[in-house]
């Protein structure tokens, strides 16, 4: 059930040959990395249970980023203390990066569980179609593990390369093309575009500039506030092991052929050559909960479904 899930996932994606490889990052463009650490840290700085000096009387990180901060006046950090750009020089900052560092760097569950950018979902459903690489900065050997389960969580179809390295502009051309890197951070983009790629400086709150710019580059990313909306079902979350009900999936005949012939297969069945050729319009019915599917024709097509509900 689950492989031809993920089978019909990747055919509601209808994967496409964009006209150039997009890389995209995930701190600061789907991850949002600050948020979760500025949590963790306070959390660590109000914990009683975590010692500020250690066994020989020594003031640990984080106790000196505690004393930082009592000498600041204050008890929390915030994210500007965290940015890597930031213009805040203050000792609490420089307390709170070393912490940071050190509390961090090889926390898998950190890393794991961390939430999405505000508009990284909006992102990633924009360029998904066009089978995006993601190319990642590790900041210790327990990151690169976290991240990788992140992406297996919460990237649907998960992006068929995965590649983590601080020298981003190695992959900036392939055979002589020239790829996409999306980056929030400028000294990646730099090299990146002097190695012969393209790069597209992103700020989350600026989405809009980055589809506009992706667009440009001959990726249709843009719809037509005009068109008719037959948009592709949320597929993460109408498609679920765990959710009852019939849904309706409606889509090209073509498509829905060949997902048809893959049942088919599956089953030891082959399909009527007539048929194929000469059926009517078609939809696809499926039971998440059975895992049965049921090609039908027009006039069986209901617009009605059934979730659950939190009572």
């Amino acid at each position: 059930m689950k492989h031809l899930i993920e089978n019909w996932k990747r055919f509601l994606v209808e994967a496409k040959k964009g006209p150039h490889q997009i890389y995209c990052d995930m701190d600061g463009v789907l991850v949002d990395f600050v948020a979760g650490a500025v949590k963790q840290i306070n959390e660590d700085i109000s914990d009683s249970n975590l010692p500020s000096r250690d066994e020989n009387g020594k003031l640990t990180r984080l106790g000196k980023l505690r004393v930082a901060l009592h000498r600041a006046d204050a008890d929390s950090i915030s994210a500007d203390q965290l940015e890597k750009f930031s213009s805040n020089r203050s000792p609490v900052r420089t307390a709170a990066i070393k912490y940071m560092y050190a509390r961090l760097d090889n926390d898998v569950e950190f890393w794991a569980n961390l939430p999405w950018m505000p508009n990284g979902r909006n992102l990633w459903n924009t360029i998904k179609k066009y089978q995006p690489h993601i190319l990642t900065h590790p900041m210790g050997v327990g990151s690169e593990e976290g991240k990788e389960r992140w992406i297996q969580k919460n990237l649907s179809p998960v992006p068929e390369e995965i590649y983590m390295s601080g020298q981003k502009y190695k992959w900036a051309t392939k055979d002589g093309a020239k790829n996409i890197l999306i980056d929030d951070f400028s000294t990646n983009i730099e090299p990146w575009k002097k190695h012969g790629g393209i790069g597209i400086h992103y700020e989350d709150e600026n989405i809009a500039e980055a589809i506009e710019k992706l667009q440009e580059l001959g990726f249709s990313v843009l719809r037509d506030p005009h068109e008719h909306d037959l948009h592709e079902p949320d597929i993460d979350h109408d498609i679920d092991d765990e959710d009852d009900g019939l849904y309706e999936v409606k889509r090209s005949l073509e498509l829905r052929q060949e997902f048809k012939k893959m049942i088919l297969e599956e089953q030891g069945m082959e399909q009527d050559s007539e048929e194929s050729h000469h059926g009517e319009d078609r939809g696809l019915y499926i039971d998440p909960e059975t895992g049965i599917i049921t090609v039908l024709s027009e006039k069986d097509l209901k617009p009605t479904r059934s979730k659950k509900t939190n009572s």
